[in-house]
C-alpha cells in the first residue's frame, strides 16, 4: 500500500512492483478529496458524464491498481462503485499522468529530506 494518485502516480515505484509481481494497493486514491478540485480531472469527468472521484478511480483500475477510497456517504459508495462502464482513453490517461504533485498531505515525497 503507498499514496498514489493522480498528482502523485508513483510510475516508478509501480513499474518495480510490477515487475516483481506485487500488486499495488493506492492509498488515499483520491488525494485526501483535494485532487478532486484538479481543472483536468474535473473537465475529463464532464466529458464522461462522471464524477472526478470516479475518473481517480478509474484511472488506478486501468494502471492495474487497487484502489479503497474512504467515505461512509452511501452515495459516494455507490458511486465509487460504478467505474466499471466506461474507459478513460490513451489521451486521457496521459493527460492525468502529467498532472503535478497535487492532494495528499501536501507534502511531496519526492521533495521531503530524512535527517538521521
Amino acid at each position: 500500500q503507498v499514496a498514489c494518485h493522480p498528482g502523485l502516480n508513483q510510475r516508478e515505484l509501480r513499474a518495480c512492483c510490477e515487475s516483481e509481481q506485487i500488486a499495488v494497493e493506492a492509498s488515499s486514491p483520491l488525494g485526501n478529496g483535494q485532487v478532486l478540485k484538479n481543472n483536468v480531472l474535473t473537465g475529463i469527468a464532464q466529458r464522461h458524464g462522471k464524477t472526478t472521484a470516479q475518473i481517480c478511480l478509474r484511472w488506478a483500475i486501468q494502471n492495474g491498481m487497487v484502489a479503497i477510497p474512504k467515505t461512509v456517504s452511501p452515495e459516494r459508495i455507490r458511486q465509487n462503485a460504478d467505474v466499471l462502464d466506461f474507459e478513460l482513453s490513451a489521451e486521457e490517461l496521459c493527460e492525468i499522468d502529467r498532472i503535478p504533485y497535487c492532494g495528499g498531505l501536501g507534502i511531496d515525497p519526492d521533495e521531503v529530506t530524512v535527517y538521521g
